[in-house]
């Protein structure tokens, strides 16, 4: 009698794991995401993950390493809703790759080439930029927090069939000044200059330094810059970062630092002189 009684749980006992096991699964196929993102650079990553948590898309991410991996064999993507591939890289798609993603265009999923233009050198996409996928290009070209949080609850919206709230995107200045401790981007140095005095921390007759490519906050990523900033306002500075290229002579000039931090590749200005420029007089 015991030995049956033990079997008859033990058989109970193996139905309750198999039954667990089924709902775990149909959980997870019924909540995997079904939008993915190509090929890249890892530094989006961070910007991704940000919007993610705020909205609540959930999404995967494939770099370029594992988008062309050569051990991967025959890839299945026709499950993904959305596929965002990077139009950035040089090189062709791998055929696997390629093959997988037209693949996916015939059963229905949307392919969508950031930017829109390398569709035709990368052979494929079938994204309506003048329709339903116009405001792709803005959300991702004006960049930033708030616009790749807006960008994935498009994307969870009108492809996934998520009940979310559509917002338009948010045009955000190609060319400024960035301050770690304002959420305003300041597009003149006058506008910037009054509002460092009022938040306190201008400080009169001190030193200036000026720091180049404060391009980061677009992609979430501010930590080395906000660094540079406060390590030197504590060292008795007065700070200006500034974002952009076209406007950089123009703003450290216009600022005229005692010393100037550039953090650009190559040539400091890519205008017709480098820092010879800030040779040139200013006006009072």
């Amino acid at each position: 009698m015991r030995l049956q009684g033990w079997k008859k749980a033990a058989g109970y006992t193996a139905l309750g794991l198999v039954a667990v096991t089924l709902l775990v699964a149909g959980y997870w196929y019924a909540t995997r995401p079904v939008i993915l993102f190509v090929g890249f650079p890892d530094m989006y990553r961070i910007l991704l993950a940000e919007g993610s948590k705020n909205t609540g898309s959930r999404y995967d991410y494939w770099n370029s390493e594992k988008a062309d991996d050569p051990k991967a064999g025959k890839l299945d993507l026709q499950r993904y809703k959305a596929i965002y591939v990077s139009g950035r890289r040089m090189e062709p798609l791998t055929a696997p790759l390629k093959a997988a993603l037209l693949k996916a265009q015939e059963a229905g999923s949307t392919v969508i080439v950031l930017p829109p233009d390398a569709a035709g050198r990368l052979e494929v996409g079938n994204a309506d930029f003048e329709g339903r996928e116009k405001p792709v290009t803005e959300y991702w070209n004006y960049s930033g927090p708030e616009n790749i949080a807006r960008f994935l609850r498009f994307t969870a919206a009108v492809h996934a069939g998520k009940r979310m709230e559509v917002e338009p995107p948010v045009p955000t200045p190609e060319d400024g000044y960035y301050p770690p401790d304002s959420t305003e981007m300041f597009t003149t140095t006058d506008r910037y200059m009054d509002w460092y005095r009022r938040s306190g921390k201008w400080r009169e007759g001190a030193p200036k330094a000026y720091l180049d490519f404060a391009n980061g906050w677009k992609l979430g990523m501010t930590a080395g810059t906000d660094v540079l900033i406060r390590t030197f306002e504590s060292r008795g500075f007065n700070v200006a970062a500034t974002f952009g290229g076209e406007k950089t002579a123009s703003y450290a000039r216009e600022f005229q630092p005692d010393i100037l931090i550039s953090r650009k590749h190559g040539r400091w200005y890519a205008g017709p002189a480098g820092v010879e420029i800030l040779e040139k007089p200013t006006k009072a």
